[in-house]
């Protein structure tokens, strides 16, 4: 297996891409969570069959751009563990940033802050209110909430935790020294930094431009985790 992964590294990636408005087909994530059914009780993962599966899909999956990421910081290109670190900081680098950068619009786009800020993992509190799950984002002095998250069926429900959120979904829990990683690599975006200050409130019920976005994305959770 010369490119592996660890199982909590392909939970979050898998969640992230569900999580994820990237062209992916309803095929190709198939394919992809049947070798993930099969394979999840192994602490390390063949990557290779994955992104061999990934390659029904038209264009290339954030498995081909996570495959690229690690790849950068590694001796050998052929051989190599992406771990659920490198998961959860290709997430939150300035390279994931100025990836979803250079897709705003300005025409299309009407509130450019909530946005970006909505397409990087964030470390955050959840709760509940009124039946639904509400994350909420911390830095300083400045709380921003994200209204009608989505909380995956494999990852616990924790009241005191800390978890990895993007665009709207879980995408895992993270220990203390995660947290410090993730805050550190946004706090290093000079931009993040500035415009985090300036979003009050995200509802991914009706999110710009994509509608109600928590009910697109349950839809792929609940056909990829039947009975979830």
């Amino acid at each position: 297996m010369p490119i592996t992964i660890e199982k909590k590294g392909l939970q979050t990636l898998l969640n992230m891409l569900l999580s994820c408005k990237c062209p992916v087909t309803e095929e190709t994530e198939r394919a992809l969570f049947e070798i993930y059914h099969q394979v999840k009780d192994q602490e390390l993962i063949d990557f290779s069959a994955l992104l061999e599966a990934a390659e029904i899909n038209p264009q290339r999956t954030p498995l081909h751009l996570v495959a690229d990421f690690c790849s950068w910081s590694r001796d050998s290109l052929s051989e190599f563990t992406i771990t659920h670190n490198d998961i959860i900081r290709y997430s939150c680098t300035g390279q994931h940033f100025d990836h979803f950068l250079k897709a705003v619009n300005p025409l299309i786009i009407r509130d450019t802050a909530s946005f970006m800020v909505g397409h990087m993992l964030v470390p955050a509190t959840l709760k509940k209110e009124n039946d639904t799950l509400v994350a909420e984002y911390t830095e300083g002095e400045h709380t921003a909430r994200f209204l009608n998250i989505l909380l995956p069926p494999e990852i616990p429900w924790q009241y005191d935790g800390v978890y990895g959120v993007h665009l709207g979904t879980v995408l895992t829990m993270l220990d203390s020294e995660q947290e410090r990683m993730v805050r550190e690599h946004l706090a290093n975006i000079q931009e993040f930094a500035t415009i985090a200050k300036d979003v009050e409130c995200i509802d991914y019920q009706k999110f710009q431009r994509y509608g109600n976005y928590q009910e697109q994305v349950q839809i792929r959770i609940a056909r990829n985790f039947p009975g979830s």
